[in-house]
């Protein structure tokens, strides 16, 4: 692999017309100018042809050729670099200038200007909880303390109760990157994760003080832990309740509003993401309203967490009856030249609009979307991991099955059934299996879905489970099953069944005498 193309071709519009400007305007153009215009204009072009284009007299010469490519890897790193200090890491970035600006001072002979910017440094470093930051900057305190004229054991006393925090961060750091190699090899092998073994783990191990409860950066990393296991499982119900408290907690005492950005963003992005899952919509969209209102655009558009909010807002908007709003917000943010690269989250967005086209009944752009998804099913299955593909393949069957490709559906399903058996021999997946069936026995027999013991069937094989601990993704599913049995439209059924508060409404294939 080629760094300084990989780099180039990874650029988007907005970034490459910023980048040019960097690189500044000049007659006739550098050369490093050049050699950016021609990557980008000829990405397969040999090393030869472009040091014959670029240096047409010492075409032989190939060391002014890697020099010229080392000055423009140098200024594409000090352009992406810079490109980033915005918002959070503009802020973090400010404690490091503020020592080396102190660390100058102690060069020149001024301990008193180097005094000024260590303390400067300290309070940065404790509001944006860079302990480790703040850990190097106690050792060169500590080693200057009569230069600078500072009191020694109160020096002392801060950096010990930052060792601790250090500490415990680097604990927590440890235990969060065990779970998500955990989450990763599940997802991977679909496999489920024990939520009550993490959870437990969690909290009995870590050993939290009340001042760590209080930190944010802590009970993020714990609410991160808690909401991985509550997603392998597709346990919701439980994790909601343990969000809402500890986020409700660090609001009442301001320690969330005080909090850097990004934290902010997370967790108000679980929050709306746990009640959406829960199927408490207008609650999830409140949260998302709260987002919005609370940071600003730009920052949020910076967050790893944007495409997913706009994904999640288009689900909100999608199972509130607002479905072609949330076609428009998917297809807004798949032109968007930002997401060009960014592989997981344009497979999400683009089996969500196929989603979102088949439940406006445009099953043929439904099928068209899905195709679009030019991707092997062995590299979806890396990639992406088993129940994504499974899930994308049973979308894929729906599909072919409204759009009058009855064959392909069911050739699909049989595939299914062999490369998934495994996978559906899992207690969580086996009624995705159970559904499978159903499925091909209606490709079959497309009359038997009215008949009552095709009915007395379905009904028997506990496919719905308590409200409280319906996954919202399988009830998509489900209502289309159930649409099928009332000969009703399935996207009434949908709603019906999405904004279902009450036992009496919530059974989904609880079906008229």
């Amino acid at each position: 692999m080629d760094i300084l193309e990989s780099i180039v071709h990874q650029l988007n519009a907005r970034e490459i017309k910023e980048f040019k400007a960097f690189l500044g305007v000049a007659h006739p153009p550098r050369k490093d100018a050049q050699l950016f215009a021609h990557i980008l204009r000829y990405p397969e072009a040999t090393s030869l042809a472009v040091r014959k284009k670029l240096y047409p007299d010492q075409e032989s010469n190939t060391n002014a050729y890697h020099s010229l490519r080392k000055q423009l890897t140098l200024e594409l790193q000090t352009f992406l670099f810079r490109q980033r200090l915005t918002g959070d890491d503009a802020e973090e970035s400010k404690g490091r200038m503020y020592l080396v600006i102190a660390s100058f001072a102690m060069e020149r002979g001024v301990p008193m200007v180097a005094r000024y910017y260590y303390l400067k440094a300290e309070k940065h470093f404790q509001r944006t909880l860079q302990f480790g930051e703040l850990d190097t900057l106690y050792h060169a305190l500590i080693e200057q303390l009569d230069v600078l004229d500072l009191q020694g054991s109160e020096i002392m006393e801060r950096w010990k109760a930052n060792t601790q925090r250090f500490e415990a961060e680097q604990r927590l750091n440890t235990a969060y990157r065990m779970i998500r190699f955990e989450l990763s090899e599940a997802r991977l092998r679909g496999k489920v994760l024990d939520v009550e073994r993490i959870t437990h783990e969690i909290f009995t191990h870590m050993r939290l003080s009340n001042q760590e409860m209080r930190d944010v950066a802590y009970m993020y990393r714990i609410v991160e832990m808690a909401r991985s296991a509550a997603v392998s499982a597709k346990d919701y119900s439980r994790f909601e309740p343990f969000l809402t408290k500890t986020a409700g907690h660090l609001i009442s005492t301001g320690a969330l509003n005080d909090a850097p950005v990004q934290y902010r963003i997370g967790f108000w992005y679980m929050l709306a993401h746990a009640n959406y899952r829960t199927r408490k919509l207008s609650q999830a969209a409140i949260w998302l309203d709260e987002m919005e209102r609370q940071v600003p655009k730009s920052a949020l558009q910076q967050s790893p967490f944007y495409g997913k909010t706009v994904a999640l807002r288009a689900a909100v908007a999608s199972f509130t009856g607002e479905n072609k709003w949330a076609i428009e917000l998917v297809k807004q943010i798949l032109a968007d030249e930002r997401w060009k690269s960014n592989v997981k989250e344009r497979l999400n967005m683009q089996l969500n609009l196929a989603v979102y086209h088949f439940q406006s009944g445009q099953y043929k752009t439904a099928y068209q979307v899905l195709l679009q998804i030019d991707r092997s099913d062995d590299w979806l299955e890396r990639t992406m991991g088993l129940e994504w593909r499974f899930k994308k393949q049973m979308i894929e069957v729906i599909v072919l099955y409204e759009y009058a490709k009855e064959d392909i559906a069911l050739n699909l399903i049989r595939s299914m059934e062999r490369h998934y058996s495994h996978f559906l021999s899992e207690p969580i997946y086996q009624r995705a299996g159970f559904f499978l069936n159903f499925i091909k026995r209606i490709i079959d027999r497309p009359d038997i879905v009215r008949q009552p013991a095709f009915i007395d069937a379905v009904e028997h094989a506990n496919l719905a489970w308590p409200k409280e601990k319906e996954d919202i993704q399988a009830i998509t599913f489900f209502c289309w099953l159930k649409s099928k049995m009332l000969g009703a439209d399935y996207y009434t059924v949908l709603l019906d069944a999405m904004n279902a508060r009450d036992d009496a409404d919530d059974a989904l294939f609880r079906t008229p005498d």
